[in-house]
């Protein structure tokens, strides 16, 4: 599939290291992450210019899966604590 694709076409981009601490890749447990995110209101709220330019595969990359759940903990964590 086209999903499965792109993985192995940023894993060897990646040479098999993950995006963010350069580590090697753990191919059983890995996970396409975007670089910058949709929900990501730098500018305001998204249009769908930025959508097409945040969906696309130069807007992607490839981390460890436990670096992801990580940083989801910590986004929310942060997210919390700016709004208290």
């Amino acid at each position: 599939n086209d999903r499965a694709k792109l993985m192995w076409k940023i894993y060897l981009e990646q040479g098999g290291r993950d995006a963010y601490t350069g580590l090697p890749l753990d191919i059983q447990a890995m996970d396409l992450e975007h670089v910058r995110g949709f929900n990501n209101k730098d500018g305001g709220k998204p249009g769908k210019e930025e959508w097409e330019q945040r969906e696309n595969d130069d807007n992607m990359t490839l981390i460890n899966s436990n670096l992801k759940k990580i940083l989801v903990v910590s986004r929310s964590y942060l997210t919390n604590r700016m709004k208290s």
